[in-house]
C-alpha cells in the first residue's frame, strides 16, 4: 500500500487551484495525489494546534529520555557506566 502525505501549515486560509493534466507530468502517482488532496482536507481547531505557549515537547522528551536511560541502564554493565 502506498501511502502519500502532505501538510501545510498556515494561519491564513490556503486555497489550491485544481489539478491540471499538465501538472501530473505523465505519473499516474503525480496524478492520483493531485486529484486527492481534495478528499482528505482537514481543518484543526487552534486547540490542536502546537504553538510556542502550547509546547509539550519539553516534556514528552524528558519522559523518553528518562525511559531509555532506565532501559540502556539494565542493558550495559555497570563497569562502562562507571567508565562512561
Amino acid at each position: 500500500m502506498l501511502l502519500i502525505q502532505a501538510v501545510f501549515c498556515s494561519s491564513e486560509r490556503i486555497s489550491f487551484r485544481p489539478a491540471e493534466r499538465s501538472d501530473f507530468l505523465n505519473s499516474v502517482l503525480r496524478e492520483k495525489a493531485l486529484t486527492e488532496f481534495v478528499d482528505h482536507e482537514l481543518f484543526i481547531d487552534e486547540g490542536s494546534v502546537l504553538t510556542d505557549k502550547r509546547n509539550q515537547l519539553k516534556v514528552w522528551q524528558i519522559e523518553g529520555a528518562l525511559k531509555h536511560w532506565e532501559v540502556i541502564r539494565t542493558v550495559m554493565a555497570d563497569e562502562i557506566w562507571i567508565n562512561y
